[in-house]
């Protein structure tokens, strides 16, 4: 048997056989590891996810239970569930799983995220938008989230509200390439071909060859 010592070692090797796709090779690491350390949820996280990278979702999931089982309070755990609660069709468990996260933790940026994009994808637009709302007043500089917020706000016809999202980072960072590219998409939702016009054009000054910059 290995000695604890060299589990960092073996860590490691299975996070870059994970990162690099070498998901046969990872899979035996992380079984040595579960079979040495039982009651470790850490190899079972990684068996869980390596069964969910090559669509084995029923051992995916049993892993993970099993981890959750062991460290009942792991975030990250009930995240790996959640997720695949999605590939398995399975969105009130999922559902089920990202809140009892934001319990924990209520300025969880992924949970909000994840959570927020499966009430929009089952038309609860109400929700997904006060989620997103909570998301973006705890992580300021979360660009998706107030993306998704401002195209919330573009679909049910208040522009004014999408503006004001970026406008304020905007005027910190004038010069933002991103920022900049989103405004004018904005703008261009907005129907506001002028603002539209004036801004790409300053998409083009401060980065040339920004594919955003030539509609």
């Amino acid at each position: 048997a290995q000695s604890s010592d060299s589990r960092p070692v073996q860590f490691s090797l299975l996070a870059a056989y994970m990162e690099s796709k070498n998901y046969a090779k990872a899979l035996g690491i992380a079984e040595r590891i579960h079979q040495e350390a039982p009651n470790d949820p850490s190899p079972l996280n990684f068996l869980g996810a390596i069964h969910a990278a090559t669509g084995a979702l029923e051992k995916s999931r049993m892993a993970f239970s099993r981890a959750l089982e062991l460290q009942p309070d792991s975030i990250a755990t009930k995240l790996n569930l959640a997720n695949l609660g999605l590939r398995e069709s399975r969105p009130l468990r999922a559902r089920t799983l990202y809140r009892e996260i934001l319990d924990h933790d209520p300025e969880h940026l992924v949970a909000l995220s994840a959570l927020s994009k499966l009430e929009q994808a089952q038309g609860n637009t109400a929700a997904a938008r006060e989620l997103l709302k909570e998301a973006v007043a705890a992580h300021p500089k979360a660009l998706q989230a107030r993306l998704r917020l401002a195209r919330i706000y573009l679909a049910e016809g208040d522009s004014d509200k999408a503006l004001r999202l970026f406008a304020e980072m905007q005027k910190n960072n004038p010069n933002d390439p991103k920022l900049l590219a989103i405004l004018g998409k904005i703008q261009l939702a907005a129907a506001d071909a002028a603002n539209a016009r004036r801004i790409f054009e300053n998409l083009v000054r401060v980065s040339p060859d920004n594919a955003n910059a030539h509609y």
